[in-house]
């Protein structure tokens, strides 16, 4: 896909994974945030992201960090080593959307002019949540990598009699939609140890319809409340179902994708 242009909003990704978290974001820009924007997004790869992007400068640049560099406690996280490409081109953006509030020591000893473009949270969820679509009594959906942790996590669930269906690696796009239909909520299963927040995995759970089941969650989610847990994961559709409602109330008001870009885009205009 490499740009995907959704009303004055363009879209460049810089892989196959990243590209289909294009696709989602671009799912929830239902009409003009009032500004030609141009939105990379993996900027720890900053050759390739830029290779992808058309020519022209639109009015405002905005780059998205979707890594993983630091858990809540401070651990560094396997993407750490990225840290010093994202550094060294923050200042080509106009902005910065920092989707984890985790990582905000990298940035600590950056000009103030540079901190001050960087904006945390993960602010990429649609204006207008979609309804409940889950499938009572179905398995838990788990898509991603597989890793002996993950696959021990698994393990234990399915020990524990719960259903876990697990979508063939490199599933994206309407194939990965079709059996997401299927499931009763998405299992979510950290890579590595540590406390973090996966928010790509947790927008195509909310633009399916699906609550989530997952490990621990950074702030602002809070366990069985806007997920269960995984020692909730039997807890039944009810269960699952008020987490769902308090997902999208919570993202609704705070962490939308276009409620984000009409903030900067209203800011830029205002320095301009």
């Amino acid at each position: 896909m490499a740009a995907l242009q959704k009303h004055d909003v363009l879209l460049v990704s810089p892989v196959p994974l990243l590209d289909d978290f294009a696709a989602d974001l671009a799912a929830t820009i239902t009409e003009p945030v009032g500004l030609d924007v141009e939105l990379r997004i993996g900027i720890h790869l900053p050759r390739r992201v830029a290779a992808n992007a058309p020519k022209g400068r639109r009015s405002l640049l905005v780059g998205v960090q979707t890594e993983h560099l630091l858990d809540t406690t401070g651990q560094p996280m396997r993407q750490a080593h990225y840290a010093d490409k994202v550094l060294s081109h923050l200042a080509r953006y106009d902005v910065i959307l920092e989707l984890s509030e985790a990582n905000r020591p990298i940035y600590a000893d950056l000009p103030d002019e540079l901190r001050a473009r960087i904006h945390f949270g993960p602010h990429i969820y649609p204006s207008a949540m979609p309804v409940l679509n889950m499938q009572p009594g179905k398995s838990l959906l788990f898509f991603g990598t597989s890793n002996p942790r993950r696959a021990k996590k698994i393990a234990e669930l399915r020990e524990a009699g719960v259903a876990v269906e697990e979508v063939r690696k490199r599933t994206f796009g309407d194939a990965l939609r079709t059996q997401m239909g299927a499931g009763s909520a998405v299992l979510n299963l950290h890579f590595d140890d540590g406390i973090y927040t996966e928010a790509p995995r947790i927008l195509k759970a909310v633009l399916a319809g699906l609550p989530v089941v997952s490990e621990p969650l950074a702030a602002p989610f809070q366990a069985d409340v806007h997920y269960l847990s995984l020692d909730s994961a039997t807890a039944g559709a009810k269960r699952l179902a008020e987490s769902y409602a308090n997902l999208v109330r919570l993202l609704g008001t705070d962490y939308t994708l276009a409620g984000f870009l009409r903030h900067v885009a209203q800011d830029r205009r205002v320095l301009a």
